[in-house]
């Protein structure tokens, strides 16, 4: 069995790039704090750890391969939303903070 190399499809990647734009920032500011709440379950950040172990000791079957894609196709989606969160907050706080000096 191949070592499986864990890591997104760069086309995947760059679709949900673009559809998210994560440096643009128009979410409202509670919509952006909601996003930052989003985590994976406890249970699924175990079950992605081992799946990566396993992979680095190549001993993934398909379905294991199939399930570890998934878990960071998931994991890439969070991180470009709470990335575009993040950004609104940042920006909507600099612009509080230049109304307060300017």
């Amino acid at each position: 069995m191949r070592r499986h190399n864990a890591t997104i499809d760069g086309h995947a990647s760059g679709i949900l790039t673009r559809a998210i734009q994560p440096n643009k920032d128009d979410l409202s500011p509670t919509a952006a704090r909601a996003l930052l709440r989003f985590r994976l379950d406890p249970a699924d950040r175990q079950r992605l750890h081992d799946l990566l172990v396993k992979n680095q000791e190549d001993k993934l079957t398909a379905d294991e391969r199939a399930a570890m894609d998934s878990y960071l196709h998931v994991g890439l989606l969070l991180d470009l939303l709470q990335a575009k969160a993040r950004a609104t907050l940042q920006r909507g706080t600099r612009r509080q903070l230049g109304r307060r000096h300017g």
